[in-house]
């Protein structure tokens, strides 16, 4: 049996996160944690957790938002690389890594449900 696609971060937009892969187990374990009500779907229905990211621009000096981050890093939570995309959650997470902003964290390349890879962060 093939490994499953892992839950990861799609998008980090200024009042949410767009997450992807099976997110259950993982919206389960955020409302026992005080996210509940956090969560809902978009107009794509993509699962999404209300965060209060502000502009992105100023992501850095948001510790708020780097728990979040960590705390879904520790839930094996992936962050999406999109090709040259440099608001691409992965770019955002190693910006924040670099910095010291954030520990390791997994990064995801999706070319397909069924075709995907992880890496570890350094």
């Amino acid at each position: 049996m093939a490994e499953a696609l892992p839950p990861f971060v799609g998008a980090i937009l200024p009042d949410h996160l767009a997450l992807g892969g099976p997110g259950a187990e993982l919206r389960r374990t955020l409302e026992d944690e005080g996210y509940e009500g956090a969560f809902y779907r978009d107009d794509r229905l993509r699962l999404c957790l209300r965060a209060d990211v502000g502009d992105l621009r100023a992501i850095d000096g948001n510790a708020a938002i780097h728990r979040l981050f960590d705390r879904l890093s520790a839930l094996n939570v992936a962050y999406l690389e999109r090709y040259n995309a440099p608001d691409a959650p992965a770019e955002i997470m190693r910006m924040l890594r670099g910095a010291g902003r954030v520990g390791p964290f997994r990064s995801l390349i999706l070319r397909s449900p069924e075709d995907w890879d992880v890496h570890e962060s350094v």
